[in-house]
């Protein structure tokens, strides 16, 4: 049997720099008050938990629940989502295809809308372009 020990320095170092980042994100919640640190520590764990790590190139609670978070403002539009279509009469195949065609019709958008950015950015940097001469 192996022995352990509690000092690692390769991971010391990652968890220093862990919580570097999250005693910054306590120094920007606490700069008007700091003796409020006990109640807004949950606020600064949480942000910390859900941000994206560039290590990782994901959040923690991503990497921990497969899913990225849903914050309480989104989630009502969520919830009242998913109660107009369990009150709907279509059955499950209908509202599959319903789904597939809605998520269809919002990629076809962001297209439109990501062609009409490349088309402006182009116009600006044509107009900024020199012509050359031969």
């Amino acid at each position: 049997m192996g022995h352990s020990t509690a000092y690692h320095p390769q991971g010391n170092g990652l968890v220093e720099s862990s919580n570097k980042s999250l005693v910054n994100i306590m120094k920007k919640l606490l700069e008007i008050n700091k003796k409020s640190w006990h109640r807004r520590l949950v606020h600064g764990v949480w942000a910390d938990w859900v941000s994206q790590k560039k290590s990782i190139v994901t959040s923690q609670f991503e990497l921990v629940y497969g899913v990225d978070t849903i914050f309480p403002t989104s989630l009502v539009s969520l919830v009242i989502k998913l109660l107009q279509e369990a009150n709907s009469e279509e059955d499950p195949m209908q509202r599959r295809l319903n789904q597939m065609v809605h998520l269809q019709q919002t990629r076809e958008e962001f297209f439109k809308n990501t062609s009409k950015l490349q088309e402006k950015i182009e116009k600006i940097y044509d107009r900024k372009a020199k012509a050359d001469k031969f």
